[in-house]
């Protein structure tokens, strides 16, 4: 593990999963600086935070001087080492939706939004277009073969993004048909089109609530 730099009355404090509470089997580990008189209750909170989990979802398992693992309760100073049972990862857990979210149009901020979707690793999701082909209203019908954008920014290139490096092979002011090629382009590197469904038109939606929920159903 990489070195810290503590300042003074800290310890470097060594978290693992375990589902069963049992130290020498884990199967992550988080190290953290903590004052070394930490308590359990304030780690738990920690962790109930960053994971945006209830705090009494944590349990903190910790080995006695006669090698027993218990427990720790609240109030408990921690030793270096404890056991966090009651999750399974210290990464966020994604929430789980019953139906896909849904991108209505596949234009330049259609396919913005389901290429994050997709860069992020979130694959639930479907998109809806009222034409035949990815490029949105604006390009396919309003544009005409001389239009061409207006703006220096990088944000018509679908690649302008921290996934990737610097886009190139468009000029800085791309016409109407090198920036639909690019939409093509684009949409078949990253996998796309297996989430676009094409001359579906949404008129409308209703919304759905119960039990804590809001869904909506779209028209």
């Amino acid at each position: 593990p990489r070195e810290m730099t503590l300042p003074p009355n800290h310890k470097v404090l060594t978290l693992q999963t375990s589902g069963m509470g049992v130290l020498s089997s884990f199967s992550e580990e988080l190290q953290v600086p903590v004052p070394k008189t930490v308590r359990a209750g304030d780690v738990k909170k920690m962790l109930a935070g960053m994971l945006m989990i209830p705090e009494e979802q944590i349990s903190l398992m910790v080995k006695s001087e006669k090698g027993a693992v218990g427990k720790a309760a609240d109030t408990d100073q921690l030793p270096n080492v404890v056991s966090v049972v009651g999750i399974t990862s210290f990464e966020r857990e994604r929430t789980r939706y019953n139906h896909p979210h849904a991108i209505i149009g596949a234009g330049h901020m259609g396919l913005r939004m389901a290429l994050t979707f997709v860069q992020e690793k979130e694959f639930g999701f479907v998109q809806f277009d009222r034409n035949g082909k990815v490029g949105g209203t604006a390009w396919l019908h309003h544009a005409n073969p001389t239009s061409k954008v207006q703006s220096e920014l990088g944000t018509y290139h679908l690649d302008y993004s921290v996934h990737n490096p610097a886009p190139k092979g468009l000029p800085p002011w791309p016409s109407r048909a090198q920036l639909l090629q690019h939409f093509e382009t684009v949409c078949n590197r990253w996998g796309l089109r297996g989430y676009l469904k094409f001359y579906k038109e949404m008129s409308g939606f209703e919304i759905v609530t119960g039990a804590g929920k809001q869904e909506y159903k779209l028209k």
